[in-house]
């Protein structure tokens, strides 16, 4: 709707003419098997652009199709965004992420119908299933959002393990951690949130219910754990 009828700016590797043409577009045409290449391509243009270089990638675009030129144009279509906004393709290689990721306050949607949690994690290959992480034995653990007992974890499976768990409720493995915080469920902030055609919503304080706040910590701590991110929680008094 965006491009339709505002004439937003569109960044499309390879595909068919289409809706998206209606817009400001720029379309790269990478030859067939290179649009990871293109991908990382325009990843590296933004990157530089940002710093305040100049965009060298004849070697990166060679036998592509792909000119110099086309990605530098294409980076900086995008970098003058006020909110720019990738949407990739469930099937597109995990370097259309990394291209999305580096554009200067942008964000990215990964399209598919009935999109589950799990199909959106098995994009990011360095974030590893339960049974996955049982199978490592690591020393240390956190369980955010999720009792050790709910994330299917049992005494023997936690022995001689130094672990932490944030949860709204206590267990006996809970009691057993070397820390232990009691969570609320989140709750939205007060205030405003541009949406993807730029406009500005308000934002009502809204409860979230207990059994969401723990799916939505135990999805973040699964993705942000083991790339060092912080999972902000809700402590309350003991």
């Amino acid at each position: 709707r965006a491009v339709l009828n505002r004439g937003a700016k569109v960044v499309a590797i390879g595909g068919a003419p289409g809706r998206m043409d209606k817009g400001s577009a720029v379309i790269l045409h990478p030859t067939k098997g290179n649009e990871e290449r293109a991908a990382n391509a325009l990843g590296v243009a933004i990157t530089t652009l940002a710093k305040g270089g100049a965009v060298q990638l004849d070697a990166l675009l060679k036998g592509t199709g792909l000119t110099n030129d086309d990605v530098e144009k294409a980076a900086k279509f995008l970098a003058s965004s006020k909110n720019p906004v990738a949407l990739i393709d469930p099937s597109a290689p995990l370097a259309a992420v990394d291209a999305a990721a580096a554009i200067p306050g942008g964000r990215y949607l990964l399209l598919a119908k009935h999109m589950s949690t799990q199909g959106v994690l098995r994009r990011f290959p360095d974030v590893l299933s339960v049974r996955e992480l049982r199978e490592k034995n690591p020393a240390r653990l956190v369980f955010v959002g999720v009792t050790p007992e709910g994330a299917g974890y049992s005494e023997e499976d936690l022995r001689g393990a130094e672990y932490a768990v944030l949860a709204p409720r206590k267990t006996v493995l809970a009691e057993k951690a070397a820390v232990v915080l009691p969570t609320l469920a989140w709750t939205e902030k007060e205030g405003s949130v541009t949406n993807l055609e730029g406009r500005t919503l308000r934002l009502n304080r809204g409860v979230v219910t207990q059994r969401q706040g723990r799916n939505i910590t135990a999805i973040l701590a699964a993705a942000s754990i083991l790339h060092g991110g912080k999972i902000p929680s809700n402590p309350m008094a003991g």
